[in-house]
């Protein structure tokens, strides 16, 4: 694997949604005395701090403190909780081996610790060094963990925040990822979507006449074509986004066909304003729309701010302060813009 395909993995584990600075941990090996005691919670509520001395499947030796002195113990890994076992398997990772952290993560996110398995994540970018081989395996494991992390994110809801780490995993690491990849990270977080909207849909229209709902349909068809249209302009700019100018084109392309839609749903509130039902149906419409208007707009940015056109990047996000001034996503790019605009860097001599 050439070096900067290398690099890029080790940014793409790294920059996967927000992680906190972390120093990675190496293992502690039989008679460490300086290694340093953590506290493991007990599925009793109890607890025991001490250092792991050593472990056979199953099971793991500490070495904890007692009344005048130490003791050496074993316990059982299934007696502690899901925390801490993820905390064992951690502190007994060999230092530098990779396909190990990355089984700690893979632990975490087994055990619904989505936010634990992130930070374990962002240690295995720690472990990887000049001229290191990666093994395919253990490529293709970050990304199956990436895709069940971006889906996790999406079960809870949070479905604008997982779209936003997806766009900036691809606008950043395009050249790490394969078409496929990019794209099933892209079809992971639509996918969530389009079930949380059926969802919604469904439990709307449980108690209406099939024919009221299919005739609502089709009276809102031309919407839906459009928004449809505009997913599709700004999957492809997320695909094509080693071609700056194309993919600042299509994502641009995808706002606007959002705007129109809007628009349309505008119309036809007024239209059916007596329509209680079909009021509600445009209201979800619009809701998803100025979502996915948003998104299309903040992709822009990222793609824009990697590329170092801050000025387009800053008008993309103002774009959408102006009216969703309180937009958490679009503060946060518009802070990282500013550091990066007043940051010269050590090479500008």
């Amino acid at each position: 694997m050439s070096r900067s395909r290398l690099f890029g993995l080790a940014t793409l584990l790294a920059g996967l949604l927000s992680f906190s600075a972390l120093v990675p941990l190496g293992s502690h090996q039989d008679g460490d005395l300086e290694a340093r005691p953590i506290t493991y919670n007990l599925t009793g509520g109890s607890s025991v701090r001490g250092v792991i001395v050593g472990s056979e499947p199953g099971r793991v030796r500490l070495r904890v403190s007692v009344a005048g002195g130490t003791a050496m113990r074993w316990y059982n890994v299934s007696n502690f909780d899901d925390v801490s076992q993820v905390r064992l398997a951690r502190e007994q990772v060999p230092e530098g081996d990779l396909s190990a952290q990355l089984a700690v993560a893979e632990l975490a996110e087994e055990k619904g610790l989505t936010e634990m398995a992130r930070t374990e994540l962002r240690r295995c970018a720690h472990m990887i060094h000049d001229g290191e081989a990666l093994p395919p395996a253990v490529r293709e494991r970050a990304i199956e963990l990436i895709v069940q992390l971006v889906d996790s994110l999406c079960a809870e809801g949070k479905i604008s925040e997982a779209r936003s780490a997806v766009t900036r995993i691809i606008t950043r690491q395009s050249s790490s990822l394969s078409v496929e990849e990019q794209d099933r990270l892209i079809s992971t977080v639509e996918a969530a979507s389009d079930r949380a909207i059926g969802e919604q849909n469904k439990a709307r229209r449980a108690k209406e006449d099939a024919r009221v709902v299919a005739e609502r349909e089709r009276k809102l068809k031309p919407v839906l074509a459009r928004m449809d249209k505009g997913k599709e302009r700004r999957r492809k700019g997320l695909l094509n986004s080693r071609q700056f100018s194309a993919a600042s084109r299509d994502l641009h392309g995808a706002a606007k066909e959002f705007e129109l839609a809007l628009a349309d749903i505008d119309r036809l509130s007024q239209q059916f304003a007596d329509d209680p039902l079909m009021i509600a149906e445009l209201e979800d419409l619009g809701a998803q729309c100025r979502t996915q208007w948003h998104d299309s707009l903040l992709s822009a940015a990222s793609l824009e701010l990697v590329r170092g056109s801050y000025g387009r990047a800053m008008e993309s996000v103002n774009t959408v302060l102006l009216v969703e001034p309180q937009n958490e996503q679009a503060l946060a790019m518009r802070a990282r813009i500013e550091v990066s605009q007043s940051d010269w860097g050590w090479r500008w001599r």
